[in-house]
């Protein structure tokens, strides 16, 4: 029981192309010997060393699978197999528009949201600091909800390199990004996952930004950390010194943080009383990238 031979007959090859996608088709002629039974023939046709295997990819189209086989009996020792190729099911395709489409060519998916955070703030609106009548701040600190905007790109890349995305991750703009200015924009995610459509292998890479957009008297401050000068101690004559306030005639060492003008000098009460003269310390918190690198 054998199979003699296996041959594609060219001149029935098909192949078509419209809105719903693509298809081909071709025709292979398989013969027997005499000895074998009958009744298993197209079965043994249907599976025999040259047939293409369901799923296997088209010689001339990587985006055509074969989909089924049909098997005809022409006499009792040949028979006639049919392939028929098409686009992969939904299953392998996804959401894919165009499933002729090369990965690396889809659309990128951008998407905006917005996140709450807590935020620790010393000023009011108006720029005023949070003080209690002494001048002092507040503690535990005064905490805010503050809306981030959160960008979200997803697109396919040819590679994913982790160390790169180590390098951005947790980082902020060095220059413009997104219409945003520096500072403003951190680099919350660079996430990357295999992906396969047809004979091709790509990543499927996800990219997420989050952006400060909160602002104190038309000024943007980012995620830059800010604090009131303030402490216990001043510097007189070179030295550190404890701050006194006078109560009731009596000096006496304050008993919370003092305002300092930015040059180590503790302000008078009166001066406190000026939102001008309190002076903000601005901390860069998270090292600056220039985010043109990744290419978005």
């Amino acid at each position: 029981m054998a199979v003699l031979n296996v041959k594609e007959d060219w001149q029935r090859r098909t192949a078509e192309e419209s809105t719903d996608g693509a298809s081909a088709t071709r025709v292979y002629t398989v013969e027997f010997d005499e000895a074998d039974d009958v009744a298993k023939r197209p079965l043994m046709a249907l599976y025999a060393t040259g047939i293409p295997r369901r799923y296997q990819v088209h010689p001339y189209n990587a985006w055509l699978y074969v989909r089924n086989k049909t098997v005809n009996t022409i006499s009792t020792c040949v028979y006639e197999v049919t392939v028929n190729y098409d686009v992969r099911s939904s299953i392998d395709r996804g959401n894919d528009s165009d499933p002729f489409l090369h990965p690396l060519d889809e659309e990128w998916e951008v998407s905006w949201t917005f996140e709450i955070i807590q935020k620790k703030i010393d000023r009011d609106v108006n720029g005023k600091p949070l003080c209690n009548s002494a001048g002092a701040s507040f503690d535990p600190p005064i905490m805010k909800d503050v809306y981030v905007l959160v960008l979200r790109i997803d697109r396919n890349e040819a590679g994913y390199n982790s160390v790169l995305a180590a390098t951005f991750l947790d980082s902020v703009n060095l220059y413009p990004f997104w219409g945003f200015g520096t500072g403003l924009v951190r680099c919350s995610m660079i996430n990357g996952t295999k992906a396969r459509k047809s004979n091709l292998t790509y990543w499927k890479v996800s990219y997420e930004f989050k952006i400060m957009t909160a602002e104190y008297q038309g000024v943007f401050e980012g995620w830059n950390l800010r604090l009131i000068d303030e402490g216990f101690r001043e510097i007189v004559d070179g030295e550190p010194q404890a701050i006194t306030n006078n109560v009731e005639g009596v000096s006496m060492q304050v008993a919370e943080p003092w305002p300092l003008n930015g040059n180590g000098v503790a302000l008078t009460p009166a001066e406190t009383a000026d939102p001008a003269n309190y002076y903000i310390h601005t901390f860069k918190m998270y090292p600056e990238k220039d985010f043109t690198l990744l290419g978005l």
